[in-house]
């Protein structure tokens, strides 16, 4: 009996330590539950892949309604599916087809930031851009896919600058950069429009439509130039952009366009400032401002005609001819006549030239007179003399010249 216990007792100890050193196995019901989820993984996307090509088939029988259903179903319920790509392009493909453009703008855009490892991203992007083109070209959205809505050629804007945000290196991104140009310059929004064409310049230094952004740019500042002749400033920024388009694409087809728009602003420029100063010299009786706007006139490099007549207008002034004179001049106050003759002879137009050495002589000779000016106050300074009143006057004069018509002309 002893016997009998001492080998039970050496059995369990036997076992005891050999289930103690012995690695423990994968617990075989966990394998088998892991198991049975991937069998159930592999059976439940094969399940969605036959739903989605019924779905398929259902659009192209043209159901479209039992199609949008089953991918819609596919698309909430199955989010980690690898066919949802598929079923959300779909989805986005018939949602285009009904003018539902919002719905499927968010289908595609899903793609992009949930899914941009998918073959169908770049589709998808292209698609985003289809969406925007057609609003853009008038077509009208529908509300449920049935009632047609109003058009809206300006809401196209935010789909084009969601393609800009979702591919910003792509030629669809430039393109929809030019579309939002136009579509601000149709509605007459300037600002917006100069903003698109400045960041499709900043952004995209190597663009094919870089030429086309700087010709687009040059036309409407030439279109805001006309304006009053006073205010040339956008005729101004016209020419430097047509002079930078000749100059950066030398080879462009639009070149000679180019410069036959440069000669016509430089003509204009020449005639607003014969404009301003037949203004100065017939209605303001100031013939040195009048004599200073021709000569910047005549200094403009455009068609000689018109700087013959700028010359012409120059000799006139010098040679005495007076101004029109109005019913005004006659009823209310008595014309008074110019005469510029010597002025000019003695090119007093050219200011910086001519008064800065007058007064540095002037100076000069009262240095050499012995007066001190710096050591005595204002009580001490002698009263000018009649030479040193002349200089005086003409300094104000040419200054008040410079004020009233002076003008920068690139």
């Amino acid at each position: 009996m002893l016997n009998k216990r001492f080998v039970f007792l050496s059995l369990m100890l036997c076992i005891l330590v050999t289930s103690c050193t012995t690695p423990k196995e994968v617990d075989s019901g966990s394998s088998r539950r892991a198991r049975r989820a991937r069998n159930r993984k592999v059976y439940d996307d094969i399940a969605i892949v036959e739903r989605f090509r019924e779905a398929e088939n259902c659009y192209s029988c043209g159901d479209k309604k039992g199609a949008l259903k089953i991918c819609d179903d596919i698309v909430k319920k199955h989010q980690n599916s690898s066919i949802i790509a598929e079923a959300l392009f779909l989805m986005g493909e018939i949602y285009l087809n009904k003018h539902q453009y919002d719905n499927a703008c968010n289908s595609f855009n899903n793609i992009i930031l949930k899914h941009n490892n998918s073959p169908l991203f770049k589709a998808a992007v292209e698609k985003q851009y289809e969406v925007a083109k057609s609003l853009h070209s008038g077509e009208r959205p529908y509300y449920f896919g049935i009632i047609p809505g109003f058009k809206s050629r300006n809401s196209s804007v935010k789909y084009y600058e969601k393609v800009i945000k979702n591919a910003p290196f792509t030629c669809k991104a430039q393109e929809s950069l030019f579309n939002i140009y136009k579509i601000h310059r149709r509605a007459k929004k300037y600002d917006l429009a100069f903003a698109a064409l400045d960041r499709l310049i900043d952004e995209y230094p190597t663009s094919a439509l870089l030429p086309d952004a700087y010709l687009a740019m040059a036309g409407m500042y030439q279109s805001l130039g006309k304006g009053p002749d006073y205010d040339q400033k956008a005729v101004c920024l016209a020419l430097n952009y047509y002079s930078d388009f000749i100059v950066i694409f030398p080879t462009h087809g639009m070149v000679d366009f180019a410069k036959e728009q440069v000669d016509k602003l430089l003509a204009g420029l020449v005639k607003v400032d014969i404009n301003i100063g037949d203004f100065y010299y017939n209605a303001k009786h100031n013939p040195e401002a009048a004599y200073s706007m021709y000569k910047v006139a005549s200094e403009i490099n455009c068609k000689d005609e018109l700087k013959v007549e700028a010359r012409a207008k120059m000799d006139d002034l010098i040679n005495g001819v007076p101004p029109l004179k109005t019913s005004v001049d006659f009823l209310f106050r008595k014309y008074k006549e110019h005469n510029i003759s010597e002025w000019a002879k003695n090119g007093c137009v050219d200011i910086p030239e001519v008064a800065m050495p007058q007064i540095d002589a002037a100076s000069s000779s009262l240095a050499e007179s012995g007066v001190d000016q710096s050591a005595k106050g204002d009580d001490s300074i002698k009263p000018a003399q009649d030479g040193e009143k002349s200089v005086v006057d003409q300094k104000n004069k040419t200054e008040k010249i410079l004020e009233v018509g002076g003008k920068n002309v690139i």
